[in-house]
């Protein structure tokens, strides 16, 4: 599914992909909604609501630095929460 959604032209597609990989409990669909709110554009605001809605960290839509810094110190211990449907941080 990432790899079909990296090849989407249609950002709102691409959304929509990426928010089922997440709901798949794959974690690597974040950089890439990462990516697509930090450019900005009529679809930023829609990959950033799904990006929030999966992740266990709260942060506002201008703080895209403090998602690449949480994302790139825990990426590898992240783990699905299916309680709350977000990806926390294991111990």
């Amino acid at each position: 599914m990432l790899d079909a959604a990296r090849h989407e032209d249609d950002p709102e597609m691409k959304i929509q992909m990426l928010d089922a990989a997440l709901e798949l409990h794959n974690p690597n669909a974040i950089p890439m909604l990462i990516q697509m709110t930090e450019e900005g554009g009529i679809f930023a605001n829609d990959a950033y609501e799904h990006l929030k809605s999966h992740v266990a960290i709260m942060f506002r839509m201008d703080e895209i630095s403090k998602i690449k810094r949480w994302w790139n110190e825990n990426s590898h211990k992240l783990q699905w929460d299916g309680t709350k449907k977000v990806f926390v941080v294991k111990p």
